[in-house]
C-alpha cells in the first residue's frame, strides 16, 4: 500500500481552496497544515480539511510534517516562499505564473534543483480534456503539419483579486499565458510576438500574434470582464485537416481530415468527437499527475523549463503592447533546456 503524502497549502484564497477540495477527493492525499496572513481565511480553510492553521510560513514547517508545499499565492511571494519550502527540503507545486519576471523564475529553478526538490508549475490547461485531445491529435500527425492556430478564451472578471498578478499585462499574464503554453507545446519555439492590450475599468483585452521557428502562426485572444461566463474557442489548420473546438457547442471537437485522410480515418464520416471543455475538473487531473509524478520520480507534462518559457512570451506580449512592435524571443540551446528541464 501506498504511503500517505502529507500536502501543505500556502495562500487561502479561491485556488488554494480549490486545492483543498482536490485533495480531500485524494485518499493517499492529507493537508496538515494551512498558511494564510488572514487568520480567519487560514482557520476556515484548516477546519475544512481538519489541518493546522498558520500565519507563520517558517513556523509551520517545525510543527506540522509536510512531503509537498502548494504555493497559491500572488506571483510577487512565489520566490520568497519557494526559497523557504525549498530550504526545508519539500518539493513544491506553484500556481501559475511560475513568478512575476524571468529573472524569479530562473532562480526557483535553480534553488530547488540545488535543494534536490521537485518544483511542479501548475499549466492547468495542459488538463482539460480538450486541450489534451487537442495535443494528442496534433502530435499524433492527425491533420499533418499546423500552418495557423486561432485560440480564444473570454469571461468575467475573477474576483479572487488577492491572487491577482501584481502587472500591467494581467490577462496576458493570467488567461493568455495559457494559452501560449498550449500552442508552444504543440508548435515548438516561439521567434516573435506582436501584441495589444487594452483595459477600461474592470475590462481586460488582449489579442497577440506569435510567429513559430516552424514557421507556423498562432492568434490569441483573451477577455477577462466579458458578462458571459468563461467560454474557450480553438482551431488549429494544418496541411491534413483542421481541428476546432468552442466549449459553446454540445458537439465540442470536430476533428476534420483531407482526402484521402478523411477516407481513411472512418468510412463515411470526416468529423469526431469528444468530451465536452468542462467535462473534468483540471485541478483535480493536474493535482493526480502531479502526485504519481512525485510517487514515480518521473517528470510532468510541463516541466517548470516549460512554465520559464511560457512566462518569457507572456512577458514579451506585454512589452509589445506597450512598445506597438513586435518582441523577438531568444530561442535557448539544448544545454540550457536541459538545464531548466531537470527540475
Amino acid at each position: 500500500m501506498e504511503s500517505t503524502i502529507k500536502a501543505v497549502i500556502a495562500g487561502c484564497g479561491a485556488t488554494g481552496s480549490a486545492y483543498a477540495s482536490c485533495f480531500l477527493n485524494m485518499p493517499q492525499v492529507e493537508v496538515t497544515a494551512v498558511y494564510d496572513k488572514r487568520e480567519e481565511a487560514a482557520g476556515q480553510l484548516a477546519g475544512r480539511c481538519g489541518a493546522q492553521a498558520f500565519t507563520s510560513f517558517e513556523r509551520m514547517f517545525s510543527e506540522t510534517a509536510a512531503d509537498v508545499v502548494c504555493i497559491c499565492l500572488p506571483a510577487a511571494l512565489h520566490k520568497e516562499f519557494a526559497f523557504i519550502a525549498a530550504f526545508h527540503g519539500k518539493h513544491i507545486i506553484c500556481h501559475t505564473p511560475i513568478a512575476p519576471n524571468l529573472s524569479d523564475a530562473q532562480t526557483m529553478i535553480e534553488v530547488c534543483r540545488e535543494k534536490g526538490v521537485k518544483l511542479y508549475v501548475a499549466q492547468s490547461m495542459r488538463f482539460l480534456p480538450q486541450y489534451a485531445n487537442l495535443r494528442r491529435e496534433i502530435r499524433s500527425g492527425s491533420i499533418g503539419s499546423v500552418g495557423v492556430a486561432h485560440m480564444k478564451r473570454t469571461g468575467p472578471a475573477p474576483f479572487h483579486a488577492e491572487e491577482a498578478v501584481h502587472d500591467d499585462g494581467s490577462v496576458i499574464l493570467d488567461w493568455m499565458l495559457h494559452d501560449i503554453d498550449i500552442t508552444r507545446s504543440v508548435l515548438g519555439e516561439v521567434k516573435s510576438v506582436y501584441a495589444m492590450n487594452r483595459k477600461t475599468g474592470k475590462h481586460d483585452y488582449a489579442l497577440a500574434t506569435l510567429r513559430f521557428e516552424s514557421g507556423a502562426i498562432a492568434n490569441l485572444e483573451a477577455y477577462m470582464g466579458h458578462p458571459e461566463p468563461m467560454a474557450a474557442a480553438v482551431e488549429f489548420a494544418g496541411n491534413g485537416g483542421l481541428i476546432r473546438f468552442n466549449s459553446s457547442d454540445a458537439a465540442s471537437m470536430r476533428i476534420r481530415k483531407n482526402g484521402a485522410q478523411a477516407a481513411a480515418s472512418a468510412p463515411g464520416t470526416c468529423s469526431r468527437t469528444v468530451a465536452p471543455i468542462w467535462a473534468e475538473d483540471a485541478y483535480m487531473s493536474q493535482l493526480e499527475h502531479f502526485i504519481a509524478c512525485l510517487r514515480q520520480g518521473r517528470e510532468p507534462d510541463g516541466t517548470a523549463y516549460d512554465a520559464y518559457k511560457a512566462l518569457e512570451i507572456a512577458l514579451a506580449a506585454v512589452l509589445s503592447s506597450r512598445t506597438g512592435v513586435p518582441a523577438h524571443i531568444g530561442t535557448p540551446s539544448v544545454t540550457e533546456e536541459q538545464r531548466y528541464a531537470a527540475n
